[in-house]
């Protein structure tokens, strides 16, 4: 298929593609929505190229097709796309293979999300396309953390991001299946001075293939998985329990009804 002979034609093609509006791209590449749009639009003749730099790693692919269209050699695509990679990929590795409602009880000591998952469809990693030499990043769903309340929530949630392609990028590869999580409410938020603080609409990316030891910030299932709780896992005189950021809120004590489902490696806080 013939490629946009404009800029402004391989942004809306490209934008199409992925499912990514102006708002977002401009909240991903940190370019303002109105300079945006005005590329779309074709009013900017010359857009600075410190703006296509940023528009093109946010979407992950080369500041040198978008601003030119060119093609590497013997191939039919733009350079460091992959067209099978556009929508969800099916799940690889066993992900999601499985179908029914999750037994927490059989998981063990520490659940799996895998297992908690496996009634979602679709593919929990997708691999972005290379910006930069050397620069791999990577997409994963964003749900919130209303969604997340429930092991079903979780399902749905998912199974929802990855129809709708909301993904957020980090050059982190994932273990196992791997999730942002927008933190709602201060539960997480530490009183000033304190370090780590992830106050309300803090992005956490959660890994259940990384293995949940004391002093970790992990996702928990409690009751048989008809709550989920965002803390930080600690251990006192040989008892595990979870804790909150902030201390207005109360310890949780470890028992066999809980288990921990997904261990944070990342976080991305809005200024």
């Amino acid at each position: 298929m013939q490629e946009p002979p404009t800029i402004a034609g391989r942004l809306k093609k490209i934008m199409e593609e992925q499912g990514v509006g102006e708002n977002e791209l401009a909240r991903r590449a940190g370019v303002t929505q109105p300079t945006i749009h005005r590329i779309l639009k074709g009013e900017s003749k010359s857009p600075r190229i410190t703006n296509l730099e940023k528009i093109s790693n946010a979407l992950g692919i080369t500041t040198t097709y978008l601003t030119q269209g060119e093609l590497p050699s013997g191939t039919g695509v733009a350079p460091d796309r992959d067209t099978s990679d556009v929508s969800p990929r099916k799940p690889t590795s066993g992900v999601a293979v499985a179908h029914g409602p999750p037994i927490l009880s059989a998981l063990g000591p520490f659940g799996t999300l895998r297992a908690v998952l496996s009634g979602v469809t679709g593919g929990f990693s997708k691999p972005a396309r290379e910006s930069k030499p050397k620069l791999k990043l990577n997409h994963y769903p964003v749900i919130s953390g209303s969604q997340a309340s429930s092991t079903v929530g979780l399902q749905e949630a998912l199974t929802q991001a990855i129809e709708k392609k909301y993904y957020e990028t980090t050059g982190y590869t994932s273990k196992d299946v791997s999730f942002w999580l927008a933190l709602e409410g201060d539960s997480m938020a530490a009183p000033v001075g304190v370090s780590p603080s992830l106050p309300e609409g803090t992005m956490v990316l959660l890994d259940s293939g990384k293995t949940p030891t004391p002093g970790k910030l992990v996702l928990a299932a409690l009751h048989d998985g008809t709550q989920l709780t965002f803390r930080k896992l600690i251990k006192d005189s040989g008892q595990l329990y979870l804790k909150p950021l902030n201390p207005s809120y109360p310890l949780i004590s470890l028992d066999n009804q809980t288990n921990v489902l997904a261990v944070a490696v990342e976080a991305k806080i809005n200024l």
